[in-house]
């Protein structure tokens, strides 16, 4: 399937991409020129492309992935969105990462009409109209509700890095069909949805013609036909009916007296009482625990509140944060994922 591709209400087709591509390479916009340089990529007569992840859990590496298991990601999302030839989507990501790269595919496998806008963390800004489908990162969303810009997005997918309590609350009242999505650079982005809004599922729903298993930790193994193997996760699930809940990576969890605790539960049941600031969990050794709970948050010190007291009252025991430490600024990724440090 060779397809075309519609941007900003101008059709191309597939034998015209090299004009395509030499007008996007010809800008002297570096976001623009990215996708033109994805597009000659995806057009050659190689039938595998290298992409890099993002370095949320490491250094950013290389990677190999097959153009015929990024169609029919691409397919496999139209048909589950209900996503017909000519939907207006948006694309606010870098193509320099696959969340760019295959909205991108997407509209050339799906023949839709592709409006492109510089990524930033305010992308709706100066847009005007609607789109049936768009992906962001919680960051993009944050700045879309607080402008509430986002009326005009039918379905929104949401990748990157986790969503947060309050965030889920306000997209509950935008209007907006929302979903957090479950996926990596390895299988070509999502192979499993949660329903933000309007209702809010707890657990992630499996797309169609993934299956899921856990290995001997419990972590997650996502394997489909058009993968070229089953795909080892380091993250840690419960089993659904439908699907799985994300407990956290196996590579965050925190043995404390005997009890395994996972840092993003923690923060999922204590983010409403940060707001919008930023904190996450960790630990350091402890003669007593083995590890005990740390919280960090970004900032200046909080004064006149009992932190760790606000939090414990939503947390069990073993999960409670047994101190505080407040750090000026975190060491983000890229493309704005907190970079976790245990501490000594």
């Amino acid at each position: 399937m060779k397809g075309s591709i519609t941007i900003d209400d101008r059709e191309w087709s597939y034998d015209q991409f090299p004009d395509l591509i030499q007008a996007l390479s010809s800008s002297d916009l570096s976001w623009k020129i990215c996708i033109g340089k994805f597009l000659s990529t995806w057009i050659n007569s190689d039938e595998q492309l290298k992409v890099h992840t993002s370095g949320s859990t490491g250094k950013r590496k290389s990677i190999i992935l097959s153009k015929a298991m990024m169609r029919r990601s691409a397919e496999i999302t139209a048909d589950y969105f209900n996503l017909h030839p000519r939907s207006s989507v948006l694309l606010c990501l870098s193509a320099d990462y696959i969340a760019g790269m295959m909205m991108i595919v997407r509209s050339v496998v799906n023949n839709w009409n592709l409006v492109i806008v510089e990524p930033s963390s305010n992308p709706l800004k100066d847009i005007v109209g609607s789109f049936d489908f768009c992906a962001m990162v919680p960051l993009q969303v944050q700045s879309s509700l607080d402008q509430k810009k986002l009326t005009g997005i039918k379905t929104l997918i949401i990748g990157g890095a986790a969503v947060n309590s309050d965030q889920i609350a306000q997209l509950k009242n935008s209007g907006v069909k929302s979903f957090a999505t479950y996926g990596m650079t390895e299988t070509a982005t999502h192979i499993a949805i949660r329903e933000l809004s309007p209702k809010t599922a707890e657990s992630f729903v499996v797309m169609p013609e993934y299956t899921i298993s856990q290995d001997s930790r419990g972590c997650l193994i996502i394997d489909a036909e058009h993968l070229e193997k089953p795909v080892q996760t380091n993250d840690s699930i419960q089993l659904t009916s439908t699907g799985f809940k994300l407990l956290g990576r196996i590579d965050n969890v925190i043995n404390s007296g005997g009890m395994k605790v996972f840092p993003e539960e923690i923060e999922a049941k204590i983010a409403d009482v940060f707001g919008e600031a930023s904190f996450y969990v960790t630990s350091s050794l402890d003669e007593k625990l083995g590890e005990k709970v740390i919280l960090v948050i970004e900032g200046e010190e909080i004064s006149g509140r009992d932190i760790i007291l606000e939090c414990s009252e939503k947390l069990a025991p073993h999960q409670k944060p047994r101190q505080l430490v407040y750090e000026l600024s975190f060491e983000r990724t890229e493309t704005g994922k907190i970079i976790r440090k245990r501490l000594s």
